[in-house]
């Protein structure tokens, strides 16, 4: 029904947002006095979001564990932030990666079919 797949849709919405709304809390923790940047583009057909902060960046090494759940590099962190982006961003059939950005801070990358 129409309903049905407004409500689906709706929930979609409010899973992707939340990968937003983290993403740019953790940019806002590494760098409270800087504006963290979000570029929004499509490249090859995919939806491709880009959260750049200017903290200190994520080493290589834990470029991979940030993603799992209960790492938190903060006092007060419940370390889900990341996991739960990384599951959504996968049952969305997407991919989620950190980097280190050109100028310096991370860069994480959410490509999204």
């Amino acid at each position: 029904s129409t309903q049905s797949r407004s409500s689906a849709a709706s929930d979609v919405y409010k899973r992707q947002r939340q990968v937003l709304v983290n993403l740019l809390d953790n940019a806002h923790h590494a760098s409270p006095q800087t504006a963290a940047e979000l570029s929004v583009r499509v490249d090859a057909g995919q939806l491709v979001l880009e959260v750049h902060d200017w903290g200190a960046g994520v080493p290589v090494e834990k470029r991979t564990e940030i993603f799992e759940p209960f790492h938190t590099g903060r006092t007060q962190g419940t370390g889900l932030g990341l996991a739960v982006c990384q599951r959504i961003v996968h049952e969305h059939g997407g991919t989620i990666r950190c980097d280190e950005h050109p100028e310096g801070g991370a860069l994480f990358t959410v490509t999204l079919p």
